[in-house]
């Protein structure tokens, strides 16, 4: 037998299971450069990522709790902004609560209103017995989704 083994070469070399270990991980590493390079390519989808209500907080002038609270203010202004904060026109939306069931379509224009709906919620009230109440505001658009948010209504303080 030979002093170096089987071997007269004593030159180094990959083969074998080694070799394969290499093929394997050059493969994946290409692989996965493909996949993340795919992965950002893709863009976020729509969304609704905010709505805004103004008056955020409803106050009723009536503070005797034998009474029914009707709203000082019977207008709510509903603006809905995509998840690239830009006022979002045909959106549905519902208002809902303490008596009141409402609904409307944001505008589409452009300028100031676009994104915005006035809605009419004169008809509800504080039931007796009640010092403060929610409003439940809900927007929804095809492809964007929905989003619920509150509006606080509550009676003065005397």
């Amino acid at each position: 037998m030979h002093k170096y083994g089987w071997r007269k070469n004593r030159k180094g070399s990959i083969e074998g299971l080694p070799l394969q270990l290499l093929i394997m991980i050059v493969i994946a590493a290409v692989g996965l450069g493909i996949l993340l390079a795919w992965m950002n390519s893709i863009s976020k989808p729509n969304a609704i990522s905010r709505v805004v209500c103004e008056p955020r907080f409803i106050k009723s002038s009536v503070t005797d709790l034998d009474q029914e609270g009707t709203f000082d203010d019977p207008s709510l202004t509903v603006t809905v902004y995509d998840n690239k904060d830009g006022k979002l026109g045909g959106v549905n939306v519902q208002v809902y609560g303490l008596g009141v069931t409402v609904a409307g379509i944001t505008s589409g224009d452009e300028g100031d209103m676009r994104g915005k709906v006035t809605l009419d919620i004169s008809g509800g009230a504080l039931p007796v017995g009640s010092a403060s109440g929610e409003l439940v505001v809900k927007v929804s658009k095809t492809d964007y989704g929905y989003k619920e948010v509150t509006v606080t209504v509550s009676r003065s303080s005397a």
